[in-house]
């Protein structure tokens, strides 16, 4: 897991912290289906977040975020800059980020839901899956909330001058024959804050590194120690 393994390596005075959510897309016998929103997980996210940074709140803040996360990351960010007047303890989240890196994640498309419905769908099938659609569209936001969330966003980027750097993905995916999300799609188009670079592999693979040495690693690096020298 590079983040543990690699991240001391380039700032060894990082603190690591992971999220994970499952989303459980598939109707398997005898297991729960998940019912929870990215609204549900980015919130959650959230609170938990806050809660392990509560013996230093000011503490500087990179995201890193692959895939349908970026969308987790952004939403979390928007709830936390709305936590002015009340909950205002976890308001410091938004205080604190200096800077996001994502990987292939898909920002927009003319039909925001559609669009990320169709890029779930890609994304579960190159890992074996096949989704259940109507449990994807439960879990992801409607078209009208999406470019809500995407303006919302690039404003607040803009404002608070985070140091965004966008992955994307290079390859595609052998059994798509595709990209899962192309080039116009992993781009926020805020060329004053944003960087964008290819990874040279395909959406799975790009957040996977062989080690230090790695040529793609490198340039993750580099980005990561841009952000947080600045």
């Amino acid at each position: 897991f590079w983040p543990q393994e690699l991240l001391p390596e380039i700032l060894p005075t990082a603190r690591v912290l992971t999220y994970g959510y499952d989303t459980k897309i598939q109707h398997v016998a005898d297991r729960p289906v998940s019912t929870a929103t990215i609204y549900d997980i980015a919130w959650d996210f959230l609170v938990a977040l806050e809660a392990e940074r509560q013996d230093d709140p000011p503490r500087p803040i990179l995201f890193i975020a692959h895939s349908l996360g970026g969308i987790v990351v952004k939403e979390m960010l928007r709830r936390s800059s709305g936590c002015l007047s009340a909950q205002t303890h976890l308001h410091a989240i938004f205080e604190s980020t200096i800077g996001i890196v994502f990987f292939g994640t898909p920002h927009g498309g003319a039909s925001p839901h559609g669009f990320l419905v169709h890029i779930a769908k890609k994304f579960f099938k190159a890992i074996g899956y096949e989704a259940n659609e109507s449990i994807i569209n439960g879990l992801l936001p409607n078209s009208e909330r999406l470019r809500e969330l995407t303006d919302c966003f690039g404003t607040m980027a803009e404002q608070r001058k985070w140091i965004i750097h966008s992955f994307q993905e290079l390859n595609r995916v052998k059994i798509l024959r595709q990209k899962v999300v192309e080039d116009e799609a992993s781009r926020l188009n805020i060329p004053a804050i944003e960087v964008t670079e290819h990874i040279c592999d395909d959406h799975m693979g790009m957040s996977k590194f062989s080690g230090i040495n790695d040529p793609e690693f490198k340039k993750v690096a580099a980005a990561l120690r841009r952000i947080t020298h600045s």
